[in-house]
């Protein structure tokens, strides 16, 4: 430890541009896990919250809850612990409370909200009428949008009666309302689809029909209608579109730069030891053990690699403080530690490659 931290401050230069390297990788490994998280958890942390074990979709949906229609009849077959409908779009809204003609990107869910999914107040009130919504705080943050203010879906107005947190699906903010309230908001939008399509003076007869997109169950399924299929909540949120496929990009990115990371200490160290057979050859002749001089190189690149990852962490930490809310980040400690061990591990393996060489040196020949 002494030789390794000496020789440390003897070269200042030389090893800052390795503590340099190791920063730079690191803070890119960082962010990007942050950056994956985030992402992550924005698709999927609206779902969590429901507390769900099953989905209950019909079966040509492909595991899309939009794509679901189960009639009234045959959600009353499922036979289950506890069943939650739910309806869920994906649409826009504006508001003239937040001072621009922005649309909102919003996924909207229609629910009871005596259910267990329905979400939990943080501020405000719970929604007590047909024109009144909770919307998630990101709304707040990013536009502007709070208690009080109105907004507009498909000519419907609702009033903001609450705020939630973390409610967000497939990275759209949630905005929930009532059933009745939703399906007279997607009656709206198909009359008025339809009314563009047909002639002028036939009347469009109303969808009466009450249908729900999924059933949403605590505990297990005993029984389901034929053309309903039940999937688990974890394969729910892998079929989200895009989720499986851009979690595994992360995940390889991040994984091709811990090996970087670790081929580049390794040839820094390798450089930095062969250039030093000459000392080790002489260190040998003195007496001083290859041990003694293999754990130094080992300890060298372990600090040199810590530093590295602290320096990219707290980099991090701060770009990520100073980041504007709609860029989707969010630090996980136990992913950090987990990543930031296998790359110091990475390292010292490739240091084991410069030890190689020192146990190689011959001492009358670096004296000689």
């Amino acid at each position: 430890m002494f030789l390794a931290i000496k020789e440390i401050l003897h070269d200042k230069k030389k090893y800052s541009l390795v503590i340099g390297v190791m920063f730079l990788i690191s803070y890119l490994v960082f962010f990007l896990i942050s950056l994956a998280y985030g992402l992550a958890m924005e698709n999927r942390i609206g779902i969590d919250q429901w507390n769900a074990d099953q989905i209950i979709l019909t079966e040509e949906a492909d595991g899309t809850i939009n794509r679901s229609t189960i009639n009234q009849e045959n959600f009353d077959e499922i036979e289950a612990d506890t069943v939650a409908p739910i309806l869920q779009m994906t649409t826009n809204a504006t508001s003239e409370d937040i001072g621009s003609d922005e649309k909102l990107s919003i996924s909207l869910f229609g629910i009871n909200f005596d259910d267990f999914i329905a979400p939990e107040v943080t501020e405000g009130n719970n929604v007590t009428a047909d024109n009144e919504a909770l919307i998630d705080d990101s709304l707040t943050e990013e536009y502007g949008l709070s208690i009080g203010d109105t907004f507009t879906i498909n000519e419907q107005d609702f009033e903001v009666v609450g705020l939630t947190t973390d409610t967000k699906f497939s990275i759209a903010p949630m905005v929930h309302i009532t059933q009745d309230a939703y399906r007279e908001t997607q009656q709206a939008a198909m009359d008025t689809s339809a009314q563009s399509q047909i002639p002028d003076g036939v009347e469009i007869p109303a969808d009466t029909t009450q249908t729900t997109n999924a059933a949403i169950v605590q505990g297990e399924v005993t029984s389901l209608p034929d053309g309903l299929a039940a999937t688990s909540t974890t394969d729910f949120i892998n079929d989200l579109p895009g989720y499986s496929a851009q979690l595994l990009t992360f995940i390889f990115m991040i994984v091709f730069l811990i090996i970087i990371s670790a081929v580049v200490i390794g040839i820094f160290i390798y450089v930095l030891t062969i250039q030093k057979i000459d000392v080790f050859g002489v260190m040998k002749a003195q007496g001083i053990s290859t041990g003694t001089i293999g754990r130094s190189v080992v300890v060298q690149t372990f600090i040199l690699t810590l530093i590295g990852l602290v320096l990219g962490v707290a980099v991090t930490v701060l770009s990520i403080y100073f980041l504007p809310a709609q860029v989707p980040t969010q630090i996980n400690w136990l992913f950090f530690i987990a990543v930031g061990g296998l790359i110091l591990l990475c390292s010292l393996i490739g240091a084991l490659f410069s030890v190689k060489t020192i146990v190689n040196v011959d001492p009358a020949r670096a004296i000689a």
